[in-house]
């Protein structure tokens, strides 16, 4: 795949972050054991962390906390969680294993001279220094990542905006990936890649098979990878006074906006640092710029924007009324008299202010007659300078004009409409309150009064509001289910969570009813078991059951190498490939308990592979090194067979389990003289140890 930009990895991105917290938190509520520095120092010093030595195998569930100065020479293995604070550092020699389970947090400085084999989770806001960093799993960097040696992203995801230091990063695809990031091509999101060698400027060398780089997100030494300077743009402005453009502005959303403007028409009014574009006073037209960015290896990309200039425009307009037009809205000014008025407008043309002069002449009315309707209250009223009493008058006025125009006698007619009066009663629901009402605000029942203007007569109307409220019923109902009972249907509503619901429904008075459902965990408990562990001896019968049996529980047991049993009571021969933690829960009726966990252990194990025969025997009786006693090594379970030969092969000694231990004597009670003898140790496995010794008595 080439560089691109992928949208859609937003959600597969989300679930990446959360599964190793998912994991976490598992580790956590299965009362696993947590690692955390108390001092600097050795990290198999045992004095230096909580809850004894901090495993070179953390397993899952496990969690190691380094805040101090550590320093770790041997191999690791991590299928639990690594975290290093900010205040720690862990200094390693030796390869460091993140399995598929496992998760690693760099919060401080981490230093690897050897290979980090990372198949897990992988998250870094501080500093890691990583002689070969080989990524299967994801990884989410946020700070810096330094590989000297080389750089591996081999079928991984990495993203988080941190930096990557390395003069060899190299991609491809890997099918084992799919198990952690879901996919087997290799993907890097959000980072910069840089060489710190000035002679080796691509620190990207090899890309093969399947691999995806996003290209807008992605930079060599904060060198776009592939330069996008966005989309060409077109704007308009005014030459006005006080104008100006930022041609910013019009960059696209997805223009990198590491470039800088030219303009390639000459208005001299353009300021190319900060992209700002003044119109005061420019002669209209269209003016020309571009905008650059500049990549990685010298590609460029250009976007171009044209800028129209638009001038302001002038016009007049001349107008004749009668004086009884006055006033009158022209342009949203009010006109009261005669003369010249101007105002400012925006051209439907150009966008751009434009001045409108306004010129009134005015001429005197002529005759007319005048109607009007009014209400019987409105008595006495004043008209053209007459007071009016009642309706029964029809008064006249005469308007002479010293001008031709408008001169009149103006005749008025009255129409008397009466004053109405009207009751309402209204019935509301208390959650309507406050409830408006012809201007209003009730906030609660009784009887109000308002006036109105009459929409037949227009005039004022007395409307008394008798207003009563009715109560809204509510109810709670507490339930506990457990987490497989989800969802449920309760009243129509789908419940697929814990938590608190609300419904509504009509009641008999005609207001809604609100029902509160509070859904409860209702999680069954932890079963009781009993066992008889730990055991003596390897092989020996270990016995675990259920103390407190629910016969309608389905019960289900695991362990290690992947132990299984439904059985309320089990037995077998304890082996060391079977100690360690076990666990057992149960459900009934579709409801799973918490889980029960204990650990299945042997007393005496005798680990050939750490031993070592003593190889020199002084045999002189002063009670110091006179013999070599087995039983004491190997413990009472293991059978065992001892001979010891001459160097000529003769077997000079036997010992079984319970015989004599060697004292430097033959099988026949000789004195064996000093000298070289092989032995040959036989235990009940069929393993054996095989080797030299020395009689040496001295003088």
């Amino acid at each position: 795949m080439k560089n691109s930009s992928n949208i859609s990895s937003f959600l597969y991105n989300l679930l990446t972050v959360l599964f190793p917290l998912f994991l976490v938190l598992i580790a956590f509520e299965s009362k696993a054991t947590v690692y955390t520095s108390i001092a600097n120092g050795q990290y198999d010093n045992c004095n230096i962390w909580t809850n004894g030595c901090a495993p070179n195998e953390i397993n899952f569930g496990d969690t190691v906390i380094v805040n101090h100065n550590v320093v770790a020479s041997s191999s690791m293995q991590i299928s639990g969680v690594l975290i290093i604070n900010v205040s720690g550092q862990l200094s390693h020699v030796n390869d460091v294993d993140v399995e598929d389970s496992g998760v690693m947090e760099v919060n401080g400085t981490f230093s690897l001279t050897a290979e980090l084999n990372q198949n897990g989770y992988y998250y870094n806001s501080g500093l890691s220094i990583v002689e070969y960093f080989h990524n299967d799993g994801y990884v989410c960097n946020s700070g810096t990542i330094k590989s000297p040696d080389r750089f591996y992203n081999h079928g991984g995801l990495i993203e988080c905006g941190g930096i990557i230091l390395t003069c060899e990063l190299d991609m491809a695809e890997n099918s084992n990936a799919a198990d952690v990031t879901g996919s087997d091509t290799a993907h890097l999101y959000g980072q910069v890649i840089c060489c710190e060698n000035p002679n080796n400027p691509n620190p990207i060398d090899d890309l093969s098979g399947d691999w995806f780089i996003d290209s807008s997100n992605v930079f060599i030494c904060t060198v776009p990878l592939l330069p996008n300077a966005g989309q060409d743009s077109t704007a308009s402005v005014c030459n006005t006074s006080g104008t100006q453009i930022d041609l910013n502005t019009l960059l696209s959303s997805d223009a990198n906006i590491q470039g800088g403007f030219s303009e390639s028409s000459s208005s001299g009014s353009f300021d190319s640092l900060s992209g700002v574009f003044v119109s005061d006073g420019l002669t209209p037209g269209v003016y020309s710029f571009t905008y650059t960015v500049n990549g990685y290896e010298g590609v460029t990309d250009e976007s171009i924007f044209d800028v129209t200039v638009n001038p302001s425009l002038s016009s007049s307009e001349s107008m004749i009324v009668c004086d009884n037009q006055f006033p009158f809205d022209w342009n949203g000014l009010s006109i009261t008299e005669e003369g010249s008025v101007s105002v400012t407008l925006n051209s439907v043309v150009t966008g751009c202010d434009s001045t409108v002069t306004l010129n009134v002449q005015v001429n005197p009315t002529l005759n007319a007659t005048e109607n009007i309707v009014v209400c019987s209250n409105a008595f006495p009223f004043e008209w053209n300078g007459i007071t009016i009493y009642d309706f029964f008058e029809t008064p006249s006025v005469n308007f002479v004009s010293e001008v031709n125009g408008c001169d009149s006698i103006v005749t008025l007619n009255i129409s008397v409409n009466p004053i109405l009066f009207a009751f309402d009663t209204i019935t509301i629901c208390e959650n309507e309150l406050p409830f408006n009402w012809n201007g209003l605000s009730l906030t609660e029942s009784g009887t109000e009064s308002v006036l109105l203007s009459s929409a037949l007569t227009g005039c004022d109307s007395t409307i008394t509001l008798n207003l009563l409220v009715n109560a809204i019923p509510t109810s709670t109902t507490d339930t506990l289910v457990c987490g497989s009972q989800l969802p449920f249907i309760w009243n129509g509503l789908s419940i697929n969570e814990f938590g608190s619901w609300e419904f509504v429904l009509p009641s008999t008075n005609g207001c809604d009813s609100i029902a509160n459902l509070i859904v409860s965990d209702g999680q069954l408990a932890a079963p009781m078991v009993s066992s008889n562990g730990p055991v003596s001896c390897p092989k020996d019968l270990v016995l675990f059951e259920i103390s407190d049996e629910n016969p309608n529980a389905i019960y289900q047991w695991f362990g290690p190498n992947n132990y299984t049993s439904s059985d309320i009571s089990n037995e077998f021969e304890l082996t060391s490939e079977m100690i360690g933690n076990y666990g057992v829960s149960y459900t009934i009726d579709g409801c799973s308990s918490a889980a029960t966990y204990f650990d299945l252990a042997i007393d005496n194990v005798f680990d050939y592979q750490k031993f070592k025969f003593p190889n020199v025997i002084t045999a002189n009786g002063d009670g110091k090194n006179d013999e070599i006693n087995l039983e004491d090594y190997v413990g009472p379970c293991a059978e065992f067979v001892l001979t010891i030969r001459d160097r000529w092969g003769s077997e000079v000694y036997r010992q079984e389990r319970g015989g004599e231990s060697f004292k430097g004597l033959s099988v026949d009670g000789r004195e064996l003289p000093d000298g070289v003898y092989f032995y040959r140790f036989i235990f009940d496995q069929d393993n054996d140890v095989s080797g030299f010794m020395h009689i040496v008595r001295g003088q």
